[in-house]
């Protein structure tokens, strides 16, 4: 953390210099906007404002049902809908702001996540994600990647970010937490139509445009309705190369629709349609002076397209749920893998199918019980294709996998002593068949191709003591485990390192104390948890670099098991309004995530040591925030600013045999903001990302390519205009 006060001291001189003053603080904490209930409220739609809403009055459902947020035991952020449409920046960049997490677009496509230091190895072929990723009721995840979208942040419902194991409820890919995305709801009696437009430019980059508009329509009055959104962004880039200017530009196109019926009180049906696209000429990747030496194409694509019909039927005393979804995802990306003079271009395709069928029931009731069951059934199907004219191989690396997985769950909460106890228990049981059939691999046309499979089971537990001594305090002790399965090497792996063996499932134990509320009048809102954390047979993934049949070398990911890694670990927030129009506040979070034994392979010397941290794994996040309302006549002005810091992390290779240990930079990112809304609903903001200018490499990378390495957008300066009729 040494260049936090260094940048924080001429961050606060650039604030007092653009907000004339008015800010002698200026820091960011995610967390406070829902923990305290702040979302600055959309120009126009008639709410108070949001930092007058208690905590006790958010309502989430985390738990597979609605409750206020000040009530679940959860260490949980969420970022409203209506300030995230007030946002200038991507859902990626504002969830990577929450309490920590840290989350990254890494230059392949997809971002990487980690959470109080349990993070994916990579997105690509190093295991499945251990955050839960939801797209509305959709989960978004594949046999071994951890690819998680970068999706549109504009008219949403909220944004649910769960710390700690969430294995009962959400399942597999829920090791160490769960993002929940949700889009707003069909409103059945009211017709509305909002949008917003913005314009800004980088330094060293152009012109960066964008808009976004969405419309609902009651189509029979209370029983019949519809919902439409849709949104393009094309930034320019800021990346020079010899023969282009501002190479890596972006486009992306969002479109969605949902429809709601409700027949009857107790029936209600929905359909709904995700679209997204995004395509680039290179990838944000270069050197400190923001050039490149390549002088070829890089290009990435993304496109995903979510099908899902959600019908819910109110038993009585229970309510039930039952999701069907279909996801098609497809990514495209090509990079210079040149080792020297030359150009060697190496195309990397990746497509998915996933099916899934979901059914939830829940009490309703008031009574000294609660309960929550259901069960899941999900199939992926993926594949993949790899060409670079350095394979002996001139099919390359083809291959599919196959998963089939099933689960069933339960939870039940026991109401004791005037309903201030609560005595909660859960557990789901889990079953995976994956397989791996190969087409081709990178060095032998002639190679037999064996076809591997893995199993993996699992019963992840679930206790949790509630206090609620008050209705604005709360107290919770919990322990809960989460889950990741195993899967067979890849075919690419066994062809240049056969030593590595089949990945096994590794498992995550979670003790956990935790209080959150308001003090002093709500003069002051927090939200603090202590945990102690054990991953059992960690996956760790391992960049190899290896030698074809034809000499030429190879650089594959491979994926490795250890024997536990574990350490203690602290959520803090807290949130400060001492004035009706003045509020801001600070979140801090800490690890101390080791390895507890040196990871050594069949063949070869130790690959991580005793007290090493895993791949990937941040031990501090820090961010602040401060906000201020003012008026101008009938106008209603506000100043936001923020302060975002992820420390470094590690990544390693194993280059001929040799160890290779990189280390990224620390992350320091600000932000500014200045606003004006009217009575008659439209609202204009100026407004400064990265106001600090980082620009080092926030993703470490064993293997420095002759792109450079991965970059964030430089300063960006901007203004965005938005109404609601």
């Amino acid at each position: 953390m040494s260049e936090i006060k260094t940048v924080l001291s001429d961050f606060v001189g650039t604030l007092v210099r653009y907000g004339g003053g008015t800010c002698a603080l200026a820091i960011f904490a995610a967390s406070a906007w829902a923990q305290s209930g702040r979302s600055t409220p959309a120009a126009g739609d008639g709410a108070r404002p949001a930092d007058e809403v208690p905590l006790s009055e958010v309502v989430v459902t985390a738990q597979r049902r609605e409750e206020q947020l000040q009530d679940v035991p959860i260490s949980i952020t969420v970022l409203t809908g209506a300030s995230l449409d007030q946002s200038t920046q991507s859902l990626t960049e504002e969830i990577g702001r929450v309490p920590g997490i840290a989350m990254v677009d890494s230059n392949l496509g997809g971002s990487f996540i980690s959470l109080r230091g349990v993070g994916s190895t990579g997105t690509n072929f190093a295991g499945t994600n251990t955050v839960g990723y939801y797209l509305d009721s959709v989960p978004f995840g594949f046999v071994r990647n951890a690819l998680t979208p970068n999706a549109s942040a504009y008219d949403l419902e909220r944004v649910e970010v769960l710390r700690g194991p969430q294995g009962t409820l959400y399942g597999v890919n829920s090791q160490n937490g769960v993002i929940r995305v949700l889009t707003h709801d069909v409103e059945l009696d009211s017709f509305a139509v909002k949008y917003r437009v913005a314009g800004s430019g980088t330094r060293d980059g152009g012109f960066n445009y964008r808009g976004d508009a969405a419309l609902n329509v009651p189509l029979i009055d209370d029983k019949l309705g519809m919902r439409l959104v849709a949104g393009y962004e094309d930034f320019d880039g800021w990346i020079d190369r010899p023969n282009r200017k501002d190479a890596n530009d972006m486009r992306r196109l969002t479109l969605r629709a949902k429809l709601k019926a409700r027949p009857s009180d107790d029936l209600t049906l929905g359909m709904s349609y995700w679209h997204s696209g995004m395509d680039s000429h290179a990838r944000p990747t270069g050197f400190a002076d923001n050039t490149t030496p390549v002088v070829v194409d890089e290009p990435m694509s993304e496109d995903y397209d979510i099908y899902a019909l959600q019908v819910g039927y109110d038993l009585g005393s229970a309510s039930l749920t039952s999701v069907t979804s279909w996801m098609d995802y497809a990514s495209y990306s090509v990079t210079d893998t040149s080792y020297g003079p030359g150009t060697n271009l190496t195309s990397s395709d990746f497509r998915s199918r996933v099916v899934a069928q979901e059914i939830n029931v829940a009490s309703t009731l008031d009574g000294q019980w609660r309960w929550t069951a259901g069960a899941i059934y999900r199939d992926v199907k993926d594949e993949f294709t790899q060409l670079s004219p350095r394979y002996v191989n001139p099919r390359g690396t083809q291959y599919n996998d196959y998963s089939a997985s099933y689960a069933g769950f339960a939870e039940i909460t026991r109401l004791m002593a005037g309903n201030r106890l609560e005595l909660t228990g859960g557990a789901r049981y889990f079953h995976d068949r994956t397989r791996t059939r190969p087409f081709s691999i990178l060095n032998n046309a002639n190679a037999v191709l064996i076809e591997s499979r893995a199993t993996s089971s699992k019963v992840s537990p679930r206790v949790v003591l509630t206090w609620l001594p008050s209705r604005d305090l709360t107290f919770y002790a919990s322990y809960s485990e989460g889950f990741r399965g195993g899967f067979p090497q890849s075919p690419t792996v066994k062809a240049v390192a056969p030593e590595f063996p089949a990945v096994a499932p590794d498992n995550l134990l979670n003790y956990e104390i935790g209080s959150k509320g308001t003090i002093a009048g709500g003069l002051i809102g927090y939200d603090v948890a202590v945990f102690y954390i054990k991953r059992e047979d960690i996956q760790q993934s391992l960049s190899v670099n290896a030698v074809n049949g034809a000499g030429a070398p190879v650089r594959v990911a491979a994926v490795i098991n250890g024997e536990s890694a574990s350490g203690v670990g602290t959520d803090l927030g807290i949130s400060v309004r001492p004035t009706r129009n003045i509020s801001f506040g600070a979140n801090y979070s800490w690890n101390d995530l080791q390895l507890d034994a040196d990871i050594v392979p069949a063949t070869g010397g130790p690959l991580y040591f005793k007290g090493d941290r895993p791949t990937n794994s941040p031990e501090h996040t820090f961010s602040a925030w401060f906000d201020q309302q003012f008026s101008i006549g009938a106008y209603d002005g506000h100043i936001s600013a923020s302060l975002s810091y992820i420390s470094e992390r590690e990544a390693r290779g194993l280059v001929n045999g040799v160890r290779v240990l990189t280390t990224s930079d620390e992350t320091l990112t600000s932000r500014l903001s200045l606003g004006l809304t009217s009575p008659s609903g439209w609202g204009v903001s100026l407004y400064v990302d990265n106001l600090n200018n980082y620009n080092k490499t926030p993703i470490p990378d064993w293997f420095i390519s002759p792109s450079g390495s991965n970059r964030i957008r430089p300063r960006t300066i901007g203004l965005q205009f938005d109404h609601r009729l």
